[in-house]
């Protein structure tokens, strides 16, 4: 009795491991095998995590090893691109820059680092660690924008009425193979009902991807405003080569020089004096840019203009930023601008502006 009592406890204890170990292997087997419904009139995307966990919602972008996912349930998440298990996106077609072998357009399946791109007339496949940069290629002058609004607002009343406004706007654009980034900067402030400040200026440029380091900016341009700096209008625009010094998910740094040409018309000038100015200049440029933490990222913008004296000689922008996250949209700002003009132009009355123009703006800034 006893040594029946002992083998039937025996078949109970091994039934509570192996029952269970085979139910396990036998979901697991199912989730691995699992692959998501995808038809053909699909609105969805799919991803798998390298967790097991697949996420149905919309591929955005993957740059700089960061994939973009906006999830049905929870909403926009980042990814590291090597995080990155399979994906399955739906009947959008989706623009895959690769390394040294171009750019592909179609619908994008990925399993187990293997990748393949199809689309009406071919089939493409290459490595996961080929691939430079992803974006959706369907409604592509629409869905590849983004910008971002700033606003700083200082207001004085008393013994002294006194009104700073400040106004920074973005407006990029990024695709598989080519960005264009835009900047505007204005600054307008009155004393006691006088104008003290009112300066403007408008950046744009158009890069071209070359590989996964270079790019070439086929045009640059940059127009400023600034009657206190005898500055009716000065426009520049020239041609550079670029280089990505830093491309991580957190951290990106870019430098880029080439020629250009400028011209100045002045406010006023002295009698006898050209009214503008057009001079063969170089510029060189950088910019920085990356998250410090969560909730706060930091910026700077550097720029020189090297050029003839009538034109101001040497000059730099210099414009710095710190943001930090108040929500997923709203981000409070403190940003630093210097900028410099070695040689400014006397006006009609015999006064020569300063070289130097510094301005600290807080603010609050609305992401689109």
């Amino acid at each position: 009795m006893r040594s029946t009592i002992k083998h039937l406890l025996i078949l109970l204890v091994t039934a509570c491991i192996v029952i269970p170990v085979s139910i396990s292997a036998e979901t697991n087997s199912k989730t691995s095998s699992w692959t998501p419904p995808i038809s053909d009139d699909e609105d969805y995307d799919w991803i798998q995590l390298v967790s097991g966990e697949w996420l149905k919602g919309e591929l955005i972008s993957m740059y700089e090893g960061t994939l973009e996912f906006d999830s049905k349930e929870l909403d926009e998440q980042s990814f590291d691109w090597e995080d990155i298990k399979q994906i399955h996106s739906g009947h959008r077609p989706l623009a895959i820059r690769v390394t040294d072998k171009g750019t592909f357009f179609g619908s994008v399946r990925m399993v187990n680092g293997k990748i393949t791109v199809a689309n009406l007339s071919s089939e493409f496949e290459f490595d996961q660690d080929q691939t430079f940069a992803i974006a959706q290629h369907y409604d592509e002058v629409r869905s590849s924008w983004s910008g971002k609004l700033s606003l700083g607002l200082d207001v004085t009343a008393g013994n002294t009425d006194q009104a700073d406004y400040n106004l920074i706007a973005y407006a990029n654009r990024r695709t598989a193979e080519s960005r264009i980034l835009n900047t505007y900067t204005g600054n307008y402030s009155t004393v006691n009902g006088t104008e003290t400040i009112n300066n403007h200026r408008l950046n744009g440029q158009y890069d071209i991807f070359v590989t996964e380091v270079y790019f070439w900016r086929p045009i640059f341009g940059e127009y400023i405003k600034d009657p206190f700096l005898n500055i009716e209008n000065k426009v520049t625009l020239g041609v550079s080569a670029g280089y990505h010094l830093i491309a991580t998910r957190k951290t990106e740094w870019d430098i880029a020089g080439g020629p250009a040409l400028v011209y100045t018309q002045f406010d006023s000038v002295q009698a006898g004096e050209h009214e503008s100015e057009t001079s063969p200049s170089l510029t060189l440029s950088t910019s920085y840019d990356t998250e410090l933490t969560k909730t706060i990222d930091f910026t700077a913008l550097y720029t020189v203009v090297l050029s003839n004296k009538a034109s101001g000689g040497y000059s730099h922008h210099i414009f710095s930023t710190l943001e930090f996250e108040i929500t997923k949209d709203l981000d409070l700002e403190f940003s630093i601008l210097w900028d410099r003009t070695v040689h400014p132009t006397q006006d009609a009355d015999g006064i020569t502006p300063e070289s130097n123009d510094f301005k600290m703006v807080f603010g609050v800034g609305y992401d689109f």
